[in-house]
C-alpha cells in the first residue's frame, strides 16, 4: 500500500517541481552554499531526469533570486551581500510585526506558557554557547506566534522569508554575533505586553523593532569587519 501511495505522490509532482524542490532545499539548508555551481548533468543524474526540467527549475530559482546565471560559467547559487540581508530582515520585521499583533488576540494561556518555556530554553542555550540550538529555539518562538495570526497568506509569506534567512544567516554568522541576551529580554517584554492586552499597534511596533535591532547589530558588525580589514 505504501508503495502505491508513493507512486501516486510521484505522479502528482511534475519533473520540473521535483528538480526545483531538490535544488531549492539544498540551497536553503546550506548544502549548496553561495557560489556553488549548479551542474545540470549532475542534477539530472541524481534525479533521473532530462535536462529540460532542470533548466526550467533553474530559471524559476533565478527569478526567485536564489540563483544567478553567469555567462560562460553557468548557474551558481547567488552570493550573499549586505543588501540581501538588509532587505530580507526588513521584510521579516514588517511581516512578523503584523502577524504578532494579529496573533496577540488568539494566544491562550497554554501558548504563553510555551513561549515562556522556549525563552527559558534559549537562556540556557546561550549561556552554554549552544548557538545553533539558540537559533532554532528563536525561530520556533516566533513561528509559534505567527501561526496564530489567522491569515494563511501572511503565514506562507513569513515561512518563505524565514527559509531565505536560513541561507543568508549561514553565510553571515561567521562574523555576526547573536543578540542572545537582548533577544531573550525583548521576548520576555513581548510576552508581558500580550498578557497585559496592550494595543495591537504597540505590540506590532515593539515586535518590528525587535527584528530591526538585529539588522542594526549586523550592520555594525560588518562595518567593524571592514575597518579591521583596512588596518
Amino acid at each position: 500500500m505504501d508503495k502505491n501511495i508513493n507512486n501516486t505522490t510521484k505522479k502528482r509532482i511534475s519533473k520540473k517541481e521535483l528538480a526545483y524542490g531538490y535544488i531549492r532545499t539544498n540551497i536553503l539548508n546550506g548544502a549548496f552554499g553561495p557560489g556553488y555551481r549548479i551542474v545540470i548533468d549532475n542534477i539530472k543524474k541524481e534525479l533521473d531526469l532530462s535536462s529540460i526540467p532542470v533548466r526550467e527549475a533553474i530559471q524559476q530559482l533565478e527569478a526567485e533570486n536564489l540563483i544567478q546565471v553567469i555567462p560562460y560559467s553557468g548557474a551558481v547559487v547567488k552570493m550573499i551581500e549586505e543588501k540581501d540581508y538588509e532587505e530580507n530582515q526588513t521584510v521579516l520585521a514588517i511581516l512578523d510585526g503584523a502577524a504578532t499583533s494579529m496573533a496577540s488576540d488568539y494566544l491562550n494561556q497554554e501558548d504563553l506558557q510555551r513561549l515562556e518555556q522556549l525563552n527559558a530554553d534559549m537562556r540556557v542555550a546561550i549561556e552554554e554557547l549552544r548557538l545553533e540550538e539558540f537559533g532554532e529555539l528563536n525561530a520556533e518562538f516566533h513561528k509559534m506566534i505567527y501561526h496564530r495570526c489567522g491569515n494563511t497568506l501572511l503565514i506562507d509569506a513569513l515561512a518563505n522569508v524565514w527559509q531565505r534567512m536560513v541561507q543568508i544567516r549561514k553565510s553571515i554568522y561567521t562574523f555576526v554575533p547573536y543578540r542572545g541576551k537582548e533577544s531573550i529580554e525583548e521576548h520576555a517584554t513581548l510576552i508581558a505586553m500580550i498578557k497585559a492586552h496592550e494595543s495591537s499597534e504597540k505590540i506590532e511596533a515593539f515586535s518590528r523593532k525587535h527584528k530591526m535591532e538585529m539588522l542594526e547589530a549586523v550592520k555594525k558588525a560588518m562595518q567593524n569587519k571592514m575597518r579591521k580589514n583596512k588596518l
